[in-house]
């Protein structure tokens, strides 16, 4: 059960032209798919290393955090995990 359909794709590591019978080929051949696996898989690699070390970088900011007396907002922040960009939306509005 073989089907007629043809599909023209561009290959995601050599950028060449190919015609495939499946929709979800995403390289030319055989060389160039285990080349693209592989990348992905380096990058992947790459992504959860830098995640650790962030994550891990956060664990030793906040041991030094809580040893101060008095917080920036920033620092209060970090120490309720709360992402320091999203300060604007928690901070309610000055008196006047």
């Amino acid at each position: 059960m073989s089907s007629n359909l043809e599909f023209q794709k561009v290959c995601k590591l050599c950028h060449t032209p190919f015609t495939s019978k499946k929709s979800t080929t995403a390289c030319c051949s055989i060389t160039c798919a285990r080349k693209y696996y592989k990348a992905k898989k380096r990058e992947n690699i790459e992504n959860e290393t830098k995640k650790n070390i962030a994550i891990e970088s956060l664990a030793i900011s906040k041991e030094s955090i809580k040893d101060k007396e008095f917080l920036t907002p920033t620092n209060a922040a970090l120490l309720v995990t709360i992402q320091p960009l999203l300060l604007p939306i928690y901070r309610t509005p000055s008196l006047p």
